[in-house]
C-alpha cells in the first residue's frame, strides 16, 4: 500500500486533514498523520518511508521542536527534502479563505511563518487553495498524476460553493441606496468680449 505523509498544523486545519484523510484512503492510500505528542524521531521516520510528503501552511506556525527551535512542519519538509520523498507544497491564499481569528499566528510567531513561506517558496513550486474543498480536489489531482492511480472525489468536495459563493451567502443584504438627487447645473451668464 502506498504511504502518504501529510505534514501541516493540526487543530487549525482539522477539517482539511480529515477531508484529505477520508479522500485518500477511500481511493486506497495510506495517510501517515501525526499530532502534537508525536514524538520528532517517529515524525521524521514516517516521512523518510513515505512515497509522497504534502505539506500544508495554514496562518498558524504550530509546536516548534525545544531542540531545533523549528517548527514540527517546517522539519517534515526538511526531512522530505534531505531524504528527495517527493514533496507537494500548499500555502492557504490569505485573500481568499475563511478563517478564525484564533487560528491565525500574529507577533513574532506570524512573522516566522511569514519567513519560512518565503523560505520554501524560493526552493519549492508552491500551489496556492482557497478552501478546504479546493484543498482536497488540488491534492487528488496531483497524487493522481504522481502515483498513476484514480482519486475520486467525494460528494462534498464535488459539490462544495467556491469561496466567493460562500461569502455571498453569508453576508448580510445591504439596503437599497436612493439614487442621488442633483440640482440642476446653472451657467452663468458671461459679458461678451468686445
Amino acid at each position: 500500500m502506498t504511504t502518504v505523509f501529510l505534514s501541516s498544523t493540526p487543530f487549525d486545519l482539522a477539517a482539511h486533514r480529515k477531508e484529505i484523510g477520508d479522500t485518500l484512503t477511500g481511493a486506497g492510500l495510506q495517510l501517515a498523520l501525526t499530532f502534537p505528542d508525536t514524538p520528532v524521531s517517529e515524525r521524521l521516520r514516517l516521512v523518510r518511508t513515505s512515497k509522497v510528503c504534502i505539506v500544508i501552511f495554514g496562518m498558524m506556525l504550530g509546536n516548534v521542536d525545544p531542540d531545533t527551535g523549528k517548527s514540527l512542519v517546517q522539519l517534515e519538509y526538511e526531512e522530505a527534502q534531505l531524504y528527495s520523498v517527493p514533496t507537494l507544497v500548499f500555502l492557504m491564499d490569505e485573500d481568499e479563505h475563511w478563517i478564525l481569528p484564533k487560528h491565525a499566528d500574529t507577533g513574532p510567531a506570524g512573522l516566522r511563518l511569514a519567513d519560512l513561506k518565503a523560505q520554501i517558496s524560493l526552493q519549492h513550486e508552491i500551489r496556492f487553495f482557497e478552501s478546504r474543498a479546493d484543498l482536497t480536489s488540488k491534492i487528488a489531482n496531483e497524487l493522481s498524476r504522481l502515483l498513476g492511480v484514480n482519486i475520486p472525489l467525494p460528494d462534498s468536495v464535488l459539490n462544495a460553493p467556491s469561496a466567493y459563493a460562500g461569502m455571498q451567502q453569508s453576508l448580510p443584504s445591504a439596503p437599497p441606496v436612493a439614487p442621488a438627487v442633483t440640482a440642476p447645473a446653472t451657467v452663468a451668464a458671461s459679458a461678451p468680449v468686445t
